[in-house]
């Protein structure tokens, strides 16, 4: 990675690697032999090591626009970024299993992160991220401060977000105003937090479409939201719609399919809510 030039790809053969990558200003390619072949992805695994290594198995840094496609990556344990941690860089993140990493932050599967300084934007798609978890927010995928990003057909499920909101996804704070972050088309499932079982957003510009959003679960006391939380939206724009919110659960909380709570503005249109659960509280499906 080190020696590579801009536009190089490199090809690792199926394996176990033992080791934590930064990928520093580039704009390279680094995949396995078949990114679309599940048999290669499980097999080209990139182990980070675990604890108390604490260390992301593979980091973007420094304006970085590479492109990471079909990789197992496990075992990482970093204050946030577990499995992969993006710092004021925009890379594509492409058909990966992205499994078993923790932090004591935020982003145990994938932490996006800027400075007020740079604002970057994250392509993550096709992958299967599970099982990962964050003691803060983002058990799956964590955005934060002057990022976006497209989330797009991917598998996010048993995650977790023990302290705070997100199991599945955490978007948090201050996206550029002119951007959106969408997450389309994913299955987002079984993952558990304080508040937004499946999917937390604050203070963000968002769509949420066309994603089937179901066994989610928030154990409060909390803001709620089973299946989806949304909380101070200021800017006009946001969509939640023709999604399949379905069988989530909000326990000791309000809103077991959606949550909405503070000053927001946002249109939910055209979903199928339904079967999803409070205890504790009386507030339904959507609160």
């Amino acid at each position: 990675i080190d020696a590579a030039s801009s536009g190089d790809t490199i090809i690792v053969c199926p394996g176990t690697y033992s080791e934590n990558l930064l990928i520093n200003n580039k704009n390279i390619t680094l995949r396995s032999t078949d990114p679309s072949n599940l048999n290669i992805v499980a097999a080209t695994i990139i182990d980070g090591g675990g604890q108390p290594v604490s260390k992301s198995v593979v980091s973007f840094t420094g304006g970085d626009t590479s492109s990471l496609q079909g990789f197992t990556i496990q075992n990482g344990s970093a204050n946030d970024g577990g499995g992969i941690y993006v710092f004021e860089s925009s890379p594509f993140i492409e058909n990966n299993k992205i499994i078993n990493n923790t932090v004591t932050g935020q982003g145990a599967g994938i932490s996006v992160q800027s400075s007020y300084l740079n604002y970057t934007a994250t392509t993550i798609t096709g992958n299967t991220i599970s099982g990962n978890t964050a003691e803060n927010s983002g058990g799956g995928i964590y955005v934060g401060n002057l990022c976006s990003a497209i989330i797009t057909g991917n598998t996010i499920s048993g995650n977790s977000s023990t302290g705070a909101c997100g199991g599945g996804i955490s978007l948090y704070n201050n996206g550029k105003p002119d951007e959106i972050t969408t997450i389309r088309n994913n299955t987002i499932t079984g993952n558990t937090a304080a508040c937004g079982g499946g999917i937390y957003i604050y203070n963000r510009i968002f769509i949420v479409t066309g994603n089937t959003i179901e066994y989610n679960t928030v154990n409060g006391p909390g803001s709620g939201g089973g299946g989806i939380y949304v909380g101070s939206t200021w800017n006009e724009g946001n969509e939640i719609t023709n999604n399949d919110i379905s069988h989530n659960e909000a326990i000791n909380s309000n809103g077991g399919g959606i949550s909405v709570t503070g000053t927001s503005y946002l249109n939910i249109t055209g979903n199928t809510i339904s079967h999803n659960m409070v205890s504790g509280y009386n507030y339904g499906e959507l609160w």
